[in-house]
């Protein structure tokens, strides 16, 4: 089950899992923030799409052309 949607008492099912901290270059490697169980939430496509999006200030469309 999505964990978020759950939580707001739908039952959706989840078909990503997320990691709370962002993976980067710099920590991907530390496996205290890739493998470990706390920093991974499992989500459905919207609530994965949603977080993905928060702070996004430039999107490129199909063709790679950015719209800012």
């Amino acid at each position: 089950m999505c964990e978020r949607c759950y939580a707001a008492g739908k039952i959706v099912p989840g078909t990503q899992v997320h990691h709370k901290i962002r993976l980067t270059p710099h920590n991907i490697h530390r496996p205290e923030i890739s493998l470990n169980w706390t920093n991974l939430e499992l989500l459905c496509d919207d609530c994965h799409h949603e977080e993905h999006e928060k702070g996004i200030r430039w999107r490129a469309d199909a063709d790679g052309h950015v719209d800012i």
